[in-house]
């Protein structure tokens, strides 16, 4: 089935029917509905207009997009690490671990000519964690570059570090578990016994097209409804 779709310019309306689709979709008391929101405020706010409607908000779960998409990999694949090495706090310290061994690398000269216009720890670190960042854009916007970069395309300097990072740290990033994920998929015959059946994404005004296509996946065997506030008249 599709994902249904829900638009409306009144944050309360949409949590009124958010709470009435909850109530009529006659879940048993072990089937735990998921509502994807993108903040805490959002989560503490639903769950007492929930409770205002329905008379009370229990066992559902409320979690963060790439949280839920996370649970969804290791769920159906297995396959996620104990501790991310990809997060952007471990990359930004691998990268100043490895960055001082390509720096004199025609390809790093702009980098080299930067950090040379003020030579400071702090400057150092501050470039490396940039680096970091668009990295983990670049793993969930971006795939098809990261994955032309680990075949060996393109010797630019972010190509030549990328490579280097996967070579320190390993397989396991955001990218190749989307992958796995989309292989595995098709064949498992018991999301129903492992996912949750009903799922609801609430007042997210955008997602990766990363997110969007595993959520259109899930929607193949699963409940899946959004709710989208849209400001217009």
């Amino acid at each position: 089935m599709p994902v249904t779709f829900y638009s409306g310019n009144y944050l309360e309306d949409l949590a009124l029917r958010l709470a009435d689709d909850i109530k009529k979709s006659n879940h048993s008391p072990f089937d735990r509905p998921v509502v994807i929101v993108q903040s805490n405020g959002m989560m503490k706010w639903l769950s007492l207009q929930i409770a205002k409607h329905n008379g009370i908000c229990a066992n559902i779960g409320f979690c963060f997009p790439k949280d839920f998409i996370y649970e969804c990999f290791n769920n159906i694949s297995d396959i996620l690490p104990q501790e991310s090495l990809y997060e952007k706090e471990t990359l930004t310290w691998k990268i100043i671990d490895i960055l001082p061994r390509f720096i004199e690398l025609k390809e790093f000269s702009s980098l080299k000519s930067y950090l040379k216009e003020q030579e400071s720890s702090l400057k150092y670190f501050q470039l490396a964690e940039k680096i970091a960042s668009l990295f983990d854009q670049y793993l969930i916007f971006r795939p098809k570059w990261i994955f032309d970069w680990q075949k060996g395309k393109d010797n630019n300097w972010q190509a030549v570090l990328w490579r280097a990072l996967v070579e320190e740290l390993g397989e396991g990033h955001p990218a190749q578990l989307r992958e796995k994920f989309k292989s595995d998929f098709e064949s498992r015959t018991d999301l129903e016994d492992i996912l949750p059946r009903n799922i609801y994404v609430f007042g997210i005004s955008s997602l990766p097209r990363f997110h969007v296509e595993v959520l259109n996946m899930l929607s193949d065997r699963l409940s899946v409804k959004l709710y989208h506030l849209n400001p217009c008249k």
